[in-house]
């Protein structure tokens, strides 16, 4: 292969099975660069056979066992994002949040893979995972959790997009006219997880009854972890009066309370996940919900979603007049 050439992919013309092997092994070169590179080996019908087994070389292993995906970009890159602040939002500064605004954050470990579609155009499989932009890490967008959680709550709460509690939640639906627009009171994060790996579906030809053409779908692991954050901030209600701040915020943190619990834990939040993909394990979520009351902000613990329903009553007597137990 040449080295003379200054254009990424004009660089890796010409590729044979030797040097397809030599990307894949390639331990200088980022590991997305390495996938971007195998993307030219489509064109051929033997080399793209070739460079999807390097493909799932290098993102996917059996078990708990990191791939070189995981070890090599995506802890390096979640250090840099830990050291930058990015890695997930300080939600406990609320102090500069009105009155009876408050926030959810914990750690989610999935029961169940995640599938999501990027919308990276040149790619090695049709079915690449979201990731994140700059970082390459696996991600829920922030956008992602507004529609699914939006959905949820239709279900949990039995109520339509158009319903003055939606509305307020979640601001108007688009495709609205664009006169009396409102926004939602929630405030969504990304989550970034630390794994990623491949689903294999193989459809069955309905005479041989055998597999004829594996898709693969690249996806983040069950067993894989991120954080989920999520913001409530009444902005819309500063100059209502005390009782009707206290009695909205009650009723919204109750609603997404229910809403979380049932999108988490039985109608995941990943595509096809009406076959079981995108929930959660209910354990160890090492969780914090965080209180404005006053001047001053509150934070209270939860392991389970049964636990954060304890928390957010408390959360609704300290709102009421009540004392504050950690």
């Amino acid at each position: 292969m040449t080295e003379s050439k200054l254009d990424f992919y004009a660089t890796y013309h010409g590729l044979t099975v030797k040097d397809v092997s030599r990307i894949g092994g390639e331990r200088e070169m980022d590991v997305y660069a390495r996938l971007q590179l195998l993307t030219l080996t489509l064109p051929s019908v033997t080399l793209k056979e070739v460079g999807r087994g390097m493909y799932r070389d290098l993102v996917h292993r059996p078990g708990d066992e990191l791939s070189a995906y995981d070890r090599e970009l995506i802890a390096r890159r979640r250090e840099q994002m830990e050291r930058l602040g990015l890695s997930s939002p300080a939600l406990g500064q609320l102090a500069l949040m009105p009155d009876c605004s408050f926030a959810i954050q914990f750690a989610l470990t999935l029961l169940k893979p995640y599938l999501s579609q990027d919308d990276e155009p040149f790619y090695i499989v049709d079915n690449p995972v979201a990731k994140d932009r700059v970082f390459r890490v696996p991600v829920v967008r922030s956008s992602s959790w507004k529609g699914t959680l939006r959905s949820a709550a239709r279900l949990a709460l039995n109520l339509q997009d158009d319903d003055p509690q939606m509305v307020s939640l979640f601001g108007s639906e688009k495709g609205e006219r664009e006169e009396g627009l409102k926004a939602g009171r929630l405030v969504f994060y990304t989550t970034f997880f630390d794994r990623i790996g491949l689903e294999i579906i193989n459809p069955h030809d309905r005479k041989r009854k055998v597999g004829v053409n594996p898709i693969l779908i690249e996806s983040v692991p069950a067993g894989a972890q991120g954080t989920f954050s999520l913001l409530y901030t009444p902005f819309d209600l500063v100059t209502a009066p005390q009782a009707k701040r206290v009695a909205d915020a009650c009723a919204d943190l109750e609603a997404i309370r229910k809403s979380l619990r049932a999108l988490m834990l039985e109608l995941g939040f990943s595509a096809k996940r009406t076959s079981g993909y995108g929930v959660i394990h209910d354990k160890d979520l090492n969780g914090t919900l965080y209180i404005k009351k006053g001047p001053k902000v509150f934070r209270s613990s939860f392991t389970t979603f049964t636990e954060l329903e304890t928390t957010a009553q408390k959360a609704c007597n300290l709102w009421q007049g009540g004392q504050h137990n950690e």
